[in-house]
């Protein structure tokens, strides 16, 4: 009995051992059951006992660091749900395998998909947080029939590379509607599919990136093939070609925050309205840069069209783009935007074929704009009713318009340091046409410039507060004012170098026939016109200053032969003007047939004052000419070597109230058969006083 008894209490000792020990080995050592895959993934682990102090030793990183090891699986065309996928020879069918990869069992896996057409029938949805890859061999091609999407990802971080999508169809993403974070759609060719929304992507969410895929006659109402919401996503090194939308977005439609679109083509892309490569609409901090667009087509913003702020468009090669109204390559409408480094070649537009900016604190700066052409205004650039516009160090060469190679129009423009050549306006304003207030156009080189109608150069049209200062303006050519015109009030021309300019009728350097202008120590030198050789001020022209310029060789169209027609005026030429000041000019080497230096008709209130007339030509008043004009005062000035090949230095028909007082007029040639210095021809109330006169001659 006692050796039975001893017996029982052995066994139920090693009994309770045995229970000990198991639960030790279902708990770790922190209490918390271990997870389920953890285990799977470490399958090769042996049986053996592992004590705690043991597994203290793995760290948390070499955990990670196995949770994250990708798991292979395989789709192949012959493919069957009866394999396990884990291998070529065992592939899946595209069907079953990708609605199986999409469980979250499956996290960290890559799935290869073999070379093939696949024809799919039905959309996969991705709803679960997990990582999947999806990778093409060579030449995958998904096929939709024009019926169904292909991707639906809500969740996840989903990645899809080297497979070609053709004939998808879906109401939001032709192929693939992505609202999750993190996608990444590399390396793919979208060919054929579309859309009501996104051709062929659509992507809402953050740190999206689609590269190096190549997207080819995709179309859609909205985005012909990518559409973007959310904010921080990259668009780089893809192919956009011949996509078309409906309305907006022809390859891109982004409204999104600090998008980043990079090292794109986009080629023959277009849209019915906005942004025949990429439209932005509301969007904020987006960058586009490094792509080359040519060929692409909307009614605004032939390549881009922008609705919002802080943009940077930066080294872009914008070519043949057009827009039917507005933008043929760009237009801005928003704050703080900038347009750098970009070249623009041969775009078209109706307005703006450059550019077509409606925007507040935009900057233009270090662009090429060549060749570009413009049905109506701004051949380059439009700037239409913008504020604070900033238009610095731009080469502007070659480009045609109605109006102007740059056409502003708005308030507070600053245009600095362009070189701006050889362009054309068909109408006024060969290189810049001004309607707006408070601008500055200073230390540009403005040269070879044409305009059919007024200002070769540079048209002031019922502008406000211009400044014209510093510039370098040669070799242009209008009817009206060959360098400037000028018809708005308040303007100030200062410090220019106005030369070798033409006008086929009156102002070879400067037409004036606005109020309140001031010219000011300008040097205006070997201009020609048929009136006017440098300066021609008529019409509704009132309160003109012009003050300490030099202004010399200019001409009123004296031709090879030596014959004199009726050129009027070789320096100034002046008609139907009030309250105009010559004073403290250098009038020098000037030629005309009447009024080798100023000429001035039906002028009331003019005063010439303090100036140096020297060495000026012409067959009637060598230095001046005036004709049935009032009030008017020539005093103080200093004329001398002038030449009149007929009568008078200074020659009065029929004016009223004139004073020629306190004036310097000595050897002066007078070569006609009268040899009065100062002539009176049908004048009244003339006054002629205190004037030195000596050794003038016939010689």
């Amino acid at each position: 009995m006692n050796k039975i008894l001893i017996y029982a209490v052995a066994l139920l000792f090693i009994l309770i051992a045995g229970v000990s020990a198991i639960s030790a080995t279902d708990t770790n050592d922190t209490g918390i059951s271990p997870d389920y895959s953890s285990l799977i993934e470490n399958s090769n682990v042996n049986n053996d006992t592992v004590s705690t102090a043991d597994k203290i030793k793995v760290t948390q990183e070499e955990k990670n660091t196995k949770k994250q090891a990708e798991k292979s699986y395989y789709i192949s065309t012959d493919g069957s749900s009866n394999n396990t996928g884990s291998s070529i020879d065992s592939a899946w069918s595209y069907d079953y395998g990708l609605n199986t990869l999409k469980d979250s069992r499956y996290n960290n896996s890559v799935v290869y998909i073999q070379p093939g057409t696949y024809n799919v029938n039905s959309s996969v949805t991705f709803d679960e947080d997990m990582t999947l890859r999806i990778e093409g061999a060579d030449n995958v091609v998904l096929d939709g029939g024009n019926q169904t999407q292909c991707f639906n990802i809500l969740n996840g971080t989903i990645s899809i590379h080297n497979i070609k999508f053709q004939n998808f169809n879906g109401g939001t993403g032709g192929v693939i509607c992505s609202r999750a974070n993190n996608t990444i759609i590399s390396n793919n060719t979208f060919s054929s599919n579309h859309a009501k929304i996104g051709g062929a992507v659509y992507i809402n969410g953050t740190g999206n990136n689609v590269t190096f895929n190549s997207f080819n006659v995709n179309y859609a109402d909205y985005a012909g093939t990518v559409y973007l919401r959310g904010s921080d996503n990259q668009l780089t090194d893809n192919i956009f070609r011949e996509n078309n939308a409906t309305y907006s977005g022809g390859a891109v439609n982004n409204q999104a925050a600090m998008t980043l679109i990079t090292d794109n083509t986009f080629i023959s892309n277009n849209a019915r309205t906005l942004g025949g490569a990429i439209s932005n609409w509301n969007t904020n901090n987006t960058i586009i840069e490094d792509n080359q667009l040519e060929d692409n087509n909307a009614n605004y913003g032939g390549a881009i069209y922008y609705r919002g702020d802080n943009l940077k468009t930066t080294n872009n090669q914008f070519e043949d783009n057009n827009a039917n109204r507005s933008g043929g390559s760009v237009f801005i409408i928003g704050q703080d935007n900038s347009v750098q480094e970009n070249n623009f070649t041969s775009n078209s537009a109706k307005n703006g074929a450059g550019v077509n900016n409606l925007g507040t604190n935009t900057t233009i700066t270090d662009n090429n704009f060549t060749g570009n052409t413009a049905s109506s205004i701004g051949g380059a650039v439009s700037n239409w009713n913008a504020i604070n516009t900033t238009i610095t160090d731009n080469n502007i060469n070659n480009n045609n318009a109605g109006y102007g190679a740059i056409y502003l129009r708005g308030r507070n423009t600053r245009i600095e340091s362009n070189t701006i050549n050889n362009n054309t306006a068909f109408a006024s304003g060969g290189a810049i046409f001004n309607i707006a207030s408070g601008t500055i156009i200073t230390d540009n080189i403005i040269s070879y410039n044409t305009a059919s109608n007024y200002g070769g150069a540079i048209n002031n049209w019922n502008d406000a507060n211009t400044l014209i200062n510093n510039n370098t303006l040669s070799y242009n050519k209008a009817a009206y004012g060959g360098s400037i015109h000028l018809k708005g009030s308040q303007s100030n021309i200062t410090y220019n170098n106005i030369s070798y300019n033409t006008a086929y009728n009156k102002g070879g350097a400067i037409y004036i026939t606005g109020k309140n202008i001031i010219i000011r120590q300008n040097t205006i030198t070997e201009n020609n016109a048929t009136h006017g050789g440098a300066i021609a001020v008529e019409q509704t022209a009132n309160k003109i200053t012009i003050t300490e310029n030099n202004i010399t060789y200019n001409t009123a169209k004296y031709n090879e032969k030596n014959n004199y027609n009726t050129e009027l005026g070789g320096a100034i030429y002046n008609k139907g003007s009030q309250n105009l000041n010559i004073t403290q000019n250098t009038i020098e080497n000037n030629l005309a047939e009447y009024g080798g230096a100023i000429y001035t008709e039906n002028t009331d209130n003019a005063i010439i004052k303090n100036n140096t007339i020297t060495e000026n030509d012409a067959r009637l008043g060598s230095a001046i000419y005036s004709k049935t004009a009032e009030n008017i005062q020539i005093t103080d000035n200093n004329i001398t070597y002038n030449n009149a090949f007929t009568k008078g230095t200074i020659y009065n028909k029929e004016t009223n109230n004139t004073q020629i007082t306190n004036n310097q007029i000595t050897d002066n040639k007078l070569l006609g058969n009268n040899q009065e210095v100062i002539i009176k021809d049908g004048t009244h109330y003339t006054t002629i006083t205190e004037n030195t006169m000596k050794n003038n001659n016939n010689e």
